[in-house]
């Protein structure tokens, strides 16, 4: 804008244009500030598959050694109940993930893009 415009513009004017360029400043930052977080996730997503397959193979090749080794405590020890029943504590593995949603309380759905 020319100085002589400028000039003639109200406190006012003057402070709504600086509040709109700020705006969309900070509207370009969160459109920024979205798309890392959806590559993050993507990303996170991408390694939590990876992470289920590879250690699910272990885990059952866990589950199958130790099931070897129970059955072979229990033919060492047959009189042996917990030989025979195997561990009783609880033992974790990893499960899928819940599902996410695709779209994220914070995003305006005005302004989602295809």
């Amino acid at each position: 804008m020319s100085s002589d415009i400028v000039g003639n513009q109200t406190p006012e004017e003057l402070e709504l244009q600086r509040k709109q360029a700020e705006s969309a400043s900070l509207e370009a930052e969160l459109i920024q500030r979205e798309l890392d977080l959806v590559t993050l996730r993507a990303e996170l997503a991408d390694f939590e598959s990876r992470y289920l397959r590879t250690v699910g193979v272990l885990y059952a090749e866990l589950d199958e050694i130790e099931a070897q080794i129970a059955e072979a405590q229990a033919r060492r020890k047959p009189s042996d109940s917990q030989a025979r029943n195997g561990p009783t504590a609880p033992v974790l593995r990893p499960t899928n993930p819940p599902k996410r949603p695709r779209t994220y309380p914070f995003q305006n759905p005005s302004r989602q893009r295809a």
